[in-house]
Formats: C-alpha cells, sequence, structure tokens
C-alpha cells in the first residue's frame, strides 16, 4: 500500500468512526462525539477485531439492530482508571472530556464519568505544581 493509499484508508476510517458516533448519540442517547480520537479509534478497533469485522462500516449495522453488541462496545469505550495514569506527560492531552451521559441500565457509566472528573481535578493540581 502507498502512502496516498494509506491516507486515503486513514481519512475513510475517520469518516466511519464520526459516523458511529453520531449513531451510538442518536440510537442511544451517548455522546462521545468529543472524546479522544486515538482513544475511541483504538477501543473501536479492538471490539472490531473481536468481531471479525473487516470495516468499521459493518459495525453500524450492528449497533443499530444488536443491543448487546451496543452493551459490548459501550463497554470497550469505559476507561480503566490505572490506563489513566501510565503517562502522566500525555495525560493532558489524552484525558477525554466529559460526556453528556443518558441515564440507562448501564448505571456504572455515571460513576466512572464522576470518577473521571476528579482524577482529571487531581491531574491537574499535580500538573501546575
Amino acid at each position: 500500500m502507498n502512502q496516498d493509499e494509506i491516507k486515503g484508508r486513514i481519512e475513510s476510517e475517520d469518516i466511519e468512526i464520526s459516523l458511529l458516533l453520531q449513531a451510538i448519540y442518536l440510537k442511544y442517547g451517548y455522546d462521545f462525539r468529543n472524546y479522544s480520537n486515538a482513544h475511541m479509534k483504538r477501543r473501536i478497533l479492538r471490539r472490531m477485531s473481536k468481531e471479525g469485522l473487516t470495516r468499521i462500516s459493518e459495525m453500524q449495522y450492528k449497533l443499530l439492530y444488536d443491543k448487546e453488541f451496543f452493551k459490548a462496545l459501550l463497554s470497550d469505550f469505559s476507561i480503566n482508571v490505572t490506563e489513566m495514569f501510565r503517562d502522566l506527560s500525555t495525560a493532558e492531552v489524552d484525558f477525554m472530556p466529559k460526556a453528556a451521559i443518558k441515564i440507562t441500565e448501564v448505571d456504572y457509566i455515571l460513576s466512572l464519568n464522576k470518577i473521571s472528573d476528579k482524577l482529571i481535578e487531581l491531574v491537574g493540581d499535580i500538573n501546575e505544581k
């Protein structure tokens, strides 16, 4: 694959991710559209691999019609707290902003959001010192 093909593939994947996140927002009310692009891409590609899919756009159908797939993908989007502190030099860049979260049966997302806000505040205090 030459440089132009690689660039084209990356651009297409970015579009597919944007559409997938828009579908999540429209269908389920979770807004991940402003989360860290690198984090979301890693998690989406990981789920794609686990499902044996070859294109991100294949996930869109599963997302819209298979609630269990959505729950698995939502779980993939969760941040492991220790993952946030592996490299503090990149913490201020890699932290995801708070999402506008809809209350559903996945209540742990709300707790995660509160924890991540507090951790972001603490890291900010550490970086200021």
